[in-house]
């Protein structure tokens, strides 16, 4: 059997340790956030709109899937007062147009 020349492929992307750790701490922030609020709720809402989160992401797959945004826009800043739960749809429009938001404020809520 003749052995392949073929080189196997480098990730896409490749991740640093001190990121991995970083991005592992994130999550879990992210979890006991998620937690907190459907102990509060009875539900995950995106503290943006206040709709109902089905699945909290890492990556998103979905726009209606939730994702935890850094409030501050540090990404290095992971501590539970700077995390906040948004669907993904809507973490873009908070960060293209510097909207400040706080935890629990619902301001984009339909009224």
């Amino acid at each position: 059997m003749k052995k392949s020349t073929l080189k196997r492929a480098r990730p896409i992307r490749v991740v640093s340790p001190k990121t991995k750790a970083r991005n592992g701490n994130w999550r879990i922030i992210c979890l006991d956030r998620a937690e907190y609020l459907i102990r509060k709720y009875g539900y995950l809402p995106c503290e943006y709109s206040g709709e109902a989160i089905r699945t909290l992401s890492t990556v998103p797959n979905d726009l209606d899937d939730g994702w935890g945004h850094h409030m501050d826009g540090n990404r290095d800043n992971c501590t539970p007062d700077n995390c906040y739960i948004v669907k993904y749809k809507y973490h873009s429009k908070i960060t293209d147009n510097n909207i400040q938001v706080s935890q629990e404020d619902f301001q984009g809520r339909a009224k």
